[in-house]
């Protein structure tokens, strides 16, 4: 048992560092990841710290009371269903984590590195340990189905930029807010990002102000561009569909173009069958609320995920929606994301997009009875 948890953390750790940008041969000055736990959580709310105490343990009249189902120490690779919060914290440590991401993101790109971790050193499919980065295994939440979260909303319905601040904070704890970073290793690969980031750790160390931005350029547009150089394509749709919208379109595009970055029917493809996925009804409205949050017709699921309480959050959109929705509505938020297409490939001849995966029927064998989270256990014995 003690063997088999300090080789998956050892594996999860690595995984970790990987897509933080850390290259194997390079020697932190502390642990990864330094747990403990304790009687009481170190901050008001979950935090970081060294050590990261996250996790409660009970005493009595006899001592610390004895916890073989602890998640420090059943979970090899710290899964669910804490585990996505230890990979949050440990993400606002990480240089590439913290002090860098698009503008209102710096709550939301810390929840991905549990997905690449899950899928590799977890050997999960990747569309399942993303649906678990919030550490709510309890409908499909997909990079797919976390776009229709954000193709539902009245800022992508009105062409506006992804909300950054309350109450229509739409980035912050939510997997719209970093599901581009999923598209970016589904699409390119992700050594994409682990190049990328790690660029970044020598931008810093050779005192490169925001990563070598020049003073004209706006941040957000620059780091556009260094993610399109590391992918070696044009990723400005990309970002734009996901409420990143250039602040100086000509510079950047000049820019892609300088470097010689063509822009990618992949990234055509996916936005296209993305717009396929929008409810077309109220029906398939429906069909969707059910399908990434099942259940949410008991009261009191509604009243844990707090339902009608956030305009902003997932469910309290769906739920806000729920007798709204129509087809009109939809054809708006469709013709949207046809705009972003057009926008940027008027001029270029796209290949077939790829067919609809919307379905109406119930949720897919990703999160059938069979395949719901199971904690990747060893026994003490």
């Amino acid at each position: 048992h003690f063997k088999a948890l300090l080789q998956g953390r050892d594996a999860a750790m690595k995984a970790f560092n990987y897509i933080g940008g850390y290259p194997d041969d390079r020697k932190k000055n502390k642990q990864v990841l330094y747990l403990q736990p304790d009687l009481h959580i170190r901050h008001g709310a979950f935090g970081v710290g060294y050590p990261q105490i996250n996790t409660l343990i009970s005493s009595g009249p006899d001592g610390i009371a004895a916890d073989t189902d602890h998640i420090l120490v059943t979970d090899i690779y710290l899964e669910q269903p804490h585990g996505s919060v230890e990979y949050h914290e440990a993400g606002h440590c990480m240089l590439t984590m913290t002090y860098t991401g698009f503008d209102g993101e710096i709550e939301a790109i810390v929840n991905f590195p549990y997905a690449y971790v899950m899928s590799t050193a977890g050997g999960q499919d990747f569309d399942y340990a993303f649906s678990w980065t919030m550490g709510r295994g309890t409908g499909i939440l997909t990079p797919d189905y976390a776009s229709v979260d954000w193709m539902i909303t009245e800022n992508f319905r009105d062409g506006n930029e992804m909300g950054k601040n309350w109450p229509r904070q739409e980035f912050q704890y939510q997997p719209r807010g970093y599901a581009k970073y999923a598209d970016i290793c589904n699409l390119f690969g992700c050594e994409v990002l682990h190049d990328f980031f790690y660029q970044e750790h020598l931008d810093v160390e050779a005192g490169k102000n925001d990563y070598g931005r020049p003073d004209d350029y706006d941040h957000d547009d620059w780091r556009t561009l260094r993610l399109s150089i590391k992918a070696g394509v044009d990723l400005s749709p990309l970002m734009h569909f996901w409420g990143v919208h250039p602040e100086d379109r000509a510079k950047l595009k000049a820019s892609m173009e300088e470097n010689n970055l063509q822009l990618s029917m992949d990234v055509y493809n996916l936005i296209k069958g993305r717009l396929d996925m929008i409810p077309k009804n109220n029906a398939e409205f429906l069909d969707v609320f059910s399908i990434v949050w099942p259940g949410w017709e008991d009261e009191e699921n509604q009243n844990w995920w707090g339902c009608s309480d956030y305009e902003w959050s997932e469910c309290g959109l769906y739920y806000i929606w729920m007798n709204r929705w129509d087809e009109a509505i939809a054809n708006k938020a469709i013709a949207t994301g046809e705009a972003i297409l057009s926008l940027y490939y008027d001029d270029v001849s796209p290949t077939t997009p790829t067919p609809s995966v919307f379905t109406s029927s119930s949720p897919t064998s990703l999160f059938e009875a069979d395949y719901v989270y199971k904690r990747t256990q060893c026994t003490n014995s």
